[in-house]
């Protein structure tokens, strides 16, 4: 192998990086400042949530709400439902009601119930009436529920198994990487 061969094989396979793991907010916001939505959603993708959430924490509230916006809708909502519920109400409320709606409607039920029931009453209805008509009435009849009840627990998500299916086939089913349980 030649010389100039060796560097082209070390180019190739060096992976740019997408950003500090110190302190990936600085490249979120360049990413951010540059328009660049694919790259804001491969730093997410690169880390956990927790990281990735603590990250879109050290913007300012404007650019918290522009990332959120930018992001795929699914990945917006697992750093929603990865925040205490106090902070997920403040970064939904930030949002306008189309893009908040789009948002929540990733959501599980019983976090949709948990954060549209703490928003201010106006901006709640603002939301719900940008949502799907049936998934809206789904969420108003969770949030009607105190949280400390059985109703203010429960999800509005059922699935079912044949009844001729096992223990142990339904347990496969459920832990394996083959089928997606998620909404």
């Amino acid at each position: 192998m030649q010389e100039d061969d060796t560097a082209d094989v070390i180019e190739a396979e060096a992976a740019p990086v997408l950003f500090d793991p110190d302190e990936p907010w600085v490249s979120l916001r360049e990413a951010l400042g540059a328009g660049e939505p694919e790259r804001l959603a491969a730093i997410f993708e690169e880390l956990s949530l927790s990281d990735g959430l603590r990250a879109l924490l050290q913007l300012e509230p404007d650019e918290r709400t522009s990332v959120l916006t930018a992001l795929p809708p699914e990945l917006a909502a697992e750093l929603i439902t990865e925040a205490p519920n106090e902070q997920a109400v403040d970064l939904v409320e930030h949002l306008d009601a189309g893009d908040a709606a789009v948002i929540i409607e990733e959501l599980d039920s019983d976090i949709q119930a948990d954060v549209v029931g703490e928003l201010e009453q106006e901006d709640a209805e603002a939301i719900l009436a940008e949502m799907e008509p049936e998934e809206a009435a789904e969420v108003m009849r969770l949030v009607e529920y105190a949280d400390d009840t059985a109703g203010g627990l429960m999800i509005g998500e059922t699935f079912s198994f044949p009844s001729s299916d096992t223990v142990a086939a339904v347990i496969q089913r459920l832990t394996s990487e083959e089928e997606d349980f998620e909404r």
